[in-house]
């Protein structure tokens, strides 16, 4: 989600609470953290482009951002959520929020890439 994005630099530790609450909510939402637009709005499509997909790559910098703010739990999460999309559907472009399913391309080098990411930030905090 294009709003939460901000994360992956340096803010003030009460955007960072607002940013992580947004996420907390949508988390309730959707099967699969980020979507790349709000889920309650009626122009997010889980499968359309920029209209609700969620995309590792973006995934991956909103994580980073938040660890350096130190927010652990939501970053888990979004760890978590992207693993498992790899799990279910394959390295793809991007996936739907809601059911996991694969979008766009496959074999996706940028998606292992971001795997390989998330995969290397758990080895070096276990």
């Amino acid at each position: 989600m294009g709003g939460i994005l901000p994360a992956f630099a340096p803010l003030p530790e009460a955007r960072v609470t607002a940013l992580v609450d947004r996420l907390t909510a949508i988390s309730q939402q959707a099967g699969y953290l980020v979507p790349s637009h709000d889920l309650k709005d009626q122009k997010f499509d889980h499968l359309r482009y920029w209209r609700g997909p969620a995309w590792l790559i973006v995934n991956y910098m909103i994580a980073d951002g938040l660890q350096q703010a130190g927010q652990t739990a939501i970053v888990e999460r979004i760890a978590a959520d992207s693993l498992n999309l790899i799990k279910q559907s394959g390295f793809a472009e991007y996936y739907s929020p809601v059911d996991g399913t694969a979008c766009g391309g496959s074999s996706f080098s940028w998606t292992a890439a971001m795997v390989m990411e998330f995969l290397n930030k758990q080895d070096n905090t276990a």
